[in-house]
């Protein structure tokens, strides 16, 4: 079994089938859960159309990226799995950081959700799960959305 699992989440229901999946890998092993939460920092037409100043809307990106890892590491904990949490912002892309993430800590497992797009809403939005599982040097599981 991997002894280390990363686990990104990004506050979707997906993200959530993803650690709901790892929380049963690792409640069955001596499995530590290395939680990742992923600040974009790229600024978005809303954030630079926002009224708020861009320090106080990051801010609170931040503290609702803490709030996420509290309520991963508490369903974690439930299920007494033990966790390590980590917000980072994305250096050059979400991927990116994702994938680094696991290399720094020693994550030999990815757990990851994924939202299921394709065609059009994929070539725009593009697809995390899949930059990931392409390039990572590690195997990666995609939890598909509910259906």
């Amino acid at each position: 079994m991997y002894p280390r699992i990363l686990v990104p989440l990004d506050g979707s229901e997906t993200s959530e089938r993803g650690l709901r999946e790892a929380v049963r890998l690792a409640a069955r092993n001596d499995v530590t859960l290395v939680l990742l939460h992923v600040i974009d920092d790229f600024p978005t037409v809303r954030q630079l159309a926002a009224s708020e100043p861009i320090e106080q809307l990051e801010a609170r990106r931040r503290k609702a990226g803490e709030e996420l890892l509290s309520h991963a590491e508490q369903l974690a904990h439930a299920a007494d799995v033990q966790t390590e949490s980590i917000a980072c912002l994305a250096v050059e892309s979400v991927p990116d950081s994702i994938l680094e993430t696991a290399h720094k800590t020693g994550c030999e497992l990815i757990v990851l959700g994924t939202h299921g797009r394709s065609g059009v809403r994929r070539a725009v939005l593009g697809s995390v799960a899949e930059r990931v599982s392409r390039h990572s040097p590690v195997p990666v599981m995609l939890v598909p959305p509910a259906s």
